[in-house]
């Protein structure tokens, strides 16, 4: 599930077997917009909406992305394309910025990364792909778009590749390196600080984007990388420790108008953390929530003040928190979805 970043109320999905409920939330409550069934034939493992909120893609287990157009005023999407972008179960899919044309990348079991660029309405080709890793790409998610057209992809074999477009739209031999010891679940960009925060924090990167990456791994464990324009490479800054198990997500807060950073971190051990730095190295925890069972997704808001995550507990896999950050630095529940309240919906 996600929040859409050009809604003007938030918007976040749930996926279940062959079917994607879109739900909007507001501030005090969490309504059904709309349910889309899919007709796929395995579990549902991530959606996504483009930049524009209009287009929605899906993937699944049987290796198969289709993609919706929910602009519709009805709430009734319609299929647009369908893509047979695997062999196996696709983990994960994501849009890149409108600027670089209609863009879509996608992760699966089968070790591979493949980006792909729709030609014309509804018709979508492979421009680039990548079978480096060794293990299951778990995780992938494009630069900000003032460092080019860049994605990011981690893996069950505790790496991280880089992959990037060239100036003249030939793509890089994707860079890897060594993440962590054990599996990467998840991985998250930094947003881009400014030229000001730059120059007073870290002047040797005032020529260019300072690109920061979190990565969270079956070590418990979760790594800030920083890149280092002089060795032209990722190097390791920070690496922060507080779950007892499996970190499941990593999620860097949008830092529009905030003066330090803030991450958010899910486990396996059912903790959520709230992770706040000044310096933009030393990270402080604050713990958000215990819950019952793993918690599996976490997504922030675009004004970066509310964060919903998903979770299990004894009676149900599919549970929904919504929380925002009071005047006093606090984190409040607004709104929490279950089956049960699904189902009346």
């Amino acid at each position: 599930f996600f929040f859409n970043d050009t809604a003007t109320t938030e918007i976040y999905t749930e996926q279940i077997v062959g079917s994607v409920r879109c739900v909007q939330e507001t501030a005090k409550m969490a309504t059904l917009l709309t349910q889309i069934e899919t007709k796929q034939e395995g579990m549902i493992h991530d959606a996504q909406y483009d930049y524009y909120g209009r287009r929605l893609a899906v993937c699944s287990s049987d290796g198969i992305i289709e993609i919706y157009d929910v602009s519709v005023s009805d709430n009734q999407p319609n299929k647009v394309a369908s893509i047979k972008a695997h062999t196996s179960p696709v983990w994960q899919v994501a849009w890149a910025h409108p600027k670089f044309g209609s863009i879509l990348a996608s992760c699966g079991f089968d070790k591979k990364v493949v980006i792909w660029q729709e030609a014309k309405l509804g018709d979508w080709h492979e421009v680039t792909s990548s079978q480096d890793h060794q293990a299951s790409v778990n995780s992938i998610v494009f630069a900000p778009w003032e460092c080019g057209l860049k994605l990011a992809a981690g893996s069950s074999d505790g790496k991280i590749s880089i992959l990037s477009r060239k100036s003249d739209n030939t793509w890089e031999r994707p860079y890897i390196f060594e993440a962590h010891k054990l599996g990467v679940n998840a991985i998250s960009w930094a947003p881009l600080l400014n030229y000001e925060e730059m120059n007073n924090n870290f002047p040797i990167e005032t020529s260019r984007p300072l690109q920061r990456l979190a990565s969270a791994s079956c070590d418990g464990t979760v790594r800030i990388w920083r890149y280092d324009s002089q060795k032209n490479q990722f190097t390791q800054a920070s690496e922060l420790k507080r779950h007892q198990n499996w970190v499941r997500d990593v999620a860097w807060c949008p830092n529009i108008g905030s003066p330090y950073d803030t991450i958010a971190s899910c486990g396996e051990d059912g903790s959520v953390y709230i992770w706040t730095s000044q310096d933009r190295e030393k990270f402080e925890p604050k713990l958000l929530g215990q819950f019952e069972g793993p918690v599996w997704r976490g997504s922030w808001s675009v004004s970066g003040n509310m964060l919903a995550i998903s979770c299990a507990s004894k009676e149900s896999d599919n549970n929904v928190y919504v929380y925002r950050e009071n005047e006093q630095g606090n984190w409040e529940i607004v709104s929490r979805l279950d089956d049960e309240e699904q189902n009346n919906s």
